[in-house]
């Protein structure tokens, strides 16, 4: 399919934050994330496009800041129970529980594709409270959450904590940068259009039928839309 790429930004550094101050090159976005895996998102997106990662397990992967505490993940779960412990002496009994059951969980998903089922339609909430954690504690979850997935933890799925938990994410050579370097070229290789300084789009419409988008120079009839940004519309608007 042709693609066309609306983007509010005036250049691709300024889509993914890449910037230069005093010498130095920065880029805002990530250099760790999880669905580089096989079978996870960027994976199978990457390999439609014929794009290879380079990809590689980082320990210790990151550290958690909270006012109180600093508590370094590893890819060794025990690493990151021996942190816990210095830091949650009092909950660490439970912590231990909890990482155990979450464990026993993600191999059951290994050997049966109904336990598979279950976790992705299954809220975390319910899984976290029977533990009875510290708002501080909650709080060095929700960080994780919101990085990795836009969200706090009560709202993700039973899958997405037991990936958060039981998992090292991969860390991405050249970052998210590179990847979007790649993403850019091969758009362009295959007659695909990418259109910069965009303001928000609006549905163009023929009839009672939403045909594409408006743009400033034109109209893009197509038949799927999709919307990289916050959910703003009405939903008589979408539907």
């Amino acid at each position: 399919k042709r693609i066309i790429v609306i983007e509010r930004n005036g250049s691709l550094n300024q889509a993914v934050g890449a910037y230069a101050r005093d010498g130095y090159n920065f880029c805002a976005s990530p250099a760790l994330s999880y669905g580089f895996d096989r079978g996870g998102v960027f994976h199978e997106l990457s390999a439609s496009l014929g794009i290879v990662h380079s990809v590689s397990v980082q320990s210790p992967c990151y550290q958690v800041a909270l006012p109180d505490h600093r508590v370094t993940i590893f890819a060794d779960q025990g690493e990151t129970l021996e942190e816990l412990r210095r830091e949650f002496p009092e909950e660490i009994d439970t912590l231990i529980m909890f990482y155990r059951d979450l464990h026993r969980l993600s191999e059951k998903i290994l050997k049966n594709r109904f336990w598979s089922y279950v976790t992705n339609h299954r809220s975390a909430a319910g899984f976290i409270r029977g533990y009875r954690f510290s708002s501080e504690l909650t709080a060095f979850f929700d960080i994780q959450s919101l990085y990795f997935f836009q969200r706090p933890v009560v709202e993700l799925s039973l899958a997405d904590l037991i990936t958060l938990c039981d998992t090292p994410p991969l860390s991405l050579e050249g970052g998210f940068k590179k990847l979007a370097d790649q993403m850019n070229s091969t758009i362009l290789q295959q007659g695909g259009e990418i259109l910069y300084n965009q303001k928000d789009p609006e549905f163009a419409s023929r009839g009672n039928n939403i045909v594409g988008i408006k743009i400033k120079q034109k109209v893009i009839e197509a038949d799927t839309i999709l919307l990289n940004q916050s959910p703003r519309y009405d939903s008589s608007t979408i539907f």
